[in-house]
């Protein structure tokens, strides 16, 4: 079965009325593709709720009916959509997805497709010192951050899905999570690394917020929750920071859905039908000489097409040098010599990059590294006399460019 979305989303919601639009607008404009949406016998159903945005293609909501069944919610999910997409993500209505790194979402997951999930980290929200529950979007009414936390949740790669213990925890039948550093997973818990991404937890909201949560069973086992008033004024009294990431984005959905405009920021059709190669280089040649922002979605979207065509990647790393993500060029480099084993296009990236990152004008090992390196291309190039490739070529031009004590 063809996979036509790159990122969906799946939850699991009880009377989240309130809340319902933020969020899947909001996930939706950050490059989710679809969202799945189980409604646990809320008193508003959620098809109603979110009709429109149902109605527009990109929410699907399911009714699920009974205690404790989040599990069960993300098991059908798996069951009946995994083969449809690269990478399926379990939030809650509490949680909203920040990423610092880059604006979309399908952008950020093509680097970890080497791994079986994503784990994303908690970064804790206070009630901000609201009592009501204020008018207006979550994600702008609560900027008061409590701390991040070990806890996360999972993007997973559901080819690689085996089992589910938790909303926390899945199993894998190949390879394993890892965090935004690439640091292998514990089970739920990994290190912490949010500086390019994180899950923006607004777990207590307001005063009335809360009491309604102490009101709802556990959604994972169905049992009274442990939550309590002690809990709330706890946090209450907590130092806290002020942590403003989401800010921006938040503003912008607000002032698009003010204007009755909804979709992903980049918008990207699901590719049932995958375009043919030359189709798609043309698409990404073009894009890439019109808008960088766009271009990245693109390569990211097709990138599961293509992967292992050289031509294509080669895009990508153009791509990713211009846009200065040297950690990007790298992979992608790397790939490109694994198909067609030539390592001099490989230290054309390589040389590139450091020159990009200023290495080899730092002081220490990490100078004495670039040197050698410069030492090793200026032997081969002496050695090919003249190098005819467009790697040779840019391999030239770099080391004519560098001082004479190089």
């Amino acid at each position: 079965m063809s996979q036509p979305y790159t990122a969906c989303l799946c939850a699991i919601a009880k009377d989240e009325t309130q809340y319902l639009e933020e969020w899947v607008c909001y996930h939706h404009y950050l490059g989710f593709d679809k969202i799945f949406l189980y409604d646990n016998e809320s008193q508003i159903p959620i098809s109603e709720t979110l009709k429109d945005y149902v109605a527009l293609g990109f929410c699907e909501v399911f009714t699920i009916k009974g205690l404790g069944q989040q599990n069960l919610a993300y098991q059908h999910c798996l069951h009946n959509f995994g083969d449809s997409t690269e990478w399926l993500a379990f939030f809650d209505l509490d949680e909203f997805l920040c990423l610092k790194a880059c604006d979309d979402i399908r952008v950020f997951l093509q680097d970890y497709r080497d791994y079986a999930a994503l784990i994303v980290q908690w970064d804790l929200f206070s009630s901000s010192g609201h009592l009501s529950r204020p008018e207006g979007f979550v994600t702008l009414n609560y900027t008061e951050s409590l701390g991040e936390v070990c806890d996360s949740k999972t993007i997973l790669r559901p080819a690689c899905y085996a089992s589910i213990y938790s909303s926390h925890h899945f199993g894998y039948s190949r390879g394993y999570g890892v965090n935004a550093n690439y640091e292998k997973s514990l089970g739920a818990f990994a290190p912490s690394a949010t500086d390019k991404i994180c899950l923006n937890h607004y777990y207590y909201r307001s005063e009335q917020d809360f009491a309604e949560k102490l009101a709802k069973t556990d959604a994972t086992f169905g049992s009274v929750n442990k939550r309590s008033w002690q809990e709330f004024y706890r946090q209450a009294r907590q130092k806290n920071s002020r942590h403003t990431a989401i800010v921006a984005r938040a503003c912008e959905l607000k002032e698009r859905l003010s204007k009755g405009i909804v979709g992903q920021k980049y918008p990207v059709a699901p590719q049932k039908n995958p375009m043919a190669l030359p189709q798609a280089v043309a698409k990404l040649t073009l894009a890439l000489r019109q808008n960088r922002e766009y271009a990245q979605v693109l390569f990211a979207v097709f990138l599961r097409a293509f992967d292992a065509e050289p031509d294509f990647l080669r895009l990508g790393l153009v791509l990713a040098l211009e846009t200065k993500n040297y950690a990007r060029a790298r992979r992608l480099a790397g790939k490109i010599l694994e198909i067609n084993g030539d390592s001099l296009e490989y230290y054309a990236t390589e040389l590139t990059c450091q020159l990009g990152e200023g290495l080899l004008m730092a002081d220490g090992a990490k100078r004495e590294a670039g040197r050698r390196l410069v030492r090793f291309l200026r032997t081969a190039s002496r050695f090919h006399s003249q190098m005819q490739s467009q790697a040779g070529k840019t391999i030239d031009r770099l080391l004519q460019s560098l001082p004479a004590d190089f």
